[in-house]
């Protein structure tokens, strides 16, 4: 069994009761790597799980072209405001947004809400992958991608596939 944790305060009661940890990054990308180290401090083992295990969670959205990659983040920052104000997730392209215009503050919600995501081509985002599961101490990061054509969502995932070596049946 494991318990996802956005604030740590599950990471207690996962250690407590020797069950998984994984941190939702793309929910809170603030504390994560001191509440997994937590998590492993206080660890008690179980019968189902001897030693900690952990990973995190983000939205990662991969491409080889950089203008998807640009519209993707202008997507998100549009998706994470519109949640924000509570107007939930209705369907929209780029087209649609791309000349929106942004209170002060909700650039920095933007600029906050980007530390949830990782995109970018497939050089980078294994850069920040890579960085963020040696900040985490992690060896497992769960990849979600969310994007508006299918098309780019699986070739987003086969990308991190290949650059990770995984074998898959796509």
């Amino acid at each position: 069994m494991w318990l996802l944790s956005s604030s740590g305060q599950s990471g207690l009661f996962a250690a407590h009761f020797g069950m998984g940890l994984a941190f939702a990054h793309f929910i809170n990308p603030v504390g994560g790597p001191q509440a997994v180290q937590l998590y492993r401090d206080k660890f008690q083992p179980s019968l189902d799980l001897a030693q900690p295990e952990a990973n995190m969670a983000i939205f990662v959205f991969c491409s080889d072209d950089e203008e998807k990659v640009m519209q993707h983040k202008a997507l998100m920052d549009h998706r994470f405001i519109q949640f924000e104000r509570g107007l939930g997730l209705s369907p929209f392209g780029y087209d649609d947004i791309k000349d929106t215009e942004y209170t002060l503050h909700e650039q920095d919600r933007i600029r906050y809400n980007r530390q949830r995501v990782v995109a970018g081509t497939p050089a980078m985002v294994k850069t920040r992958l890579s960085q963020l599961a040696e900040s985490y101490g992690v060896d497992e990061i769960i990849a979600v991608t969310i994007a508006e054509d299918f098309d780019d969502r699986l070739q987003s995932y086969k990308l991190l596939a290949d650059m990770f070596g995984v074998n898959k049946q796509v």
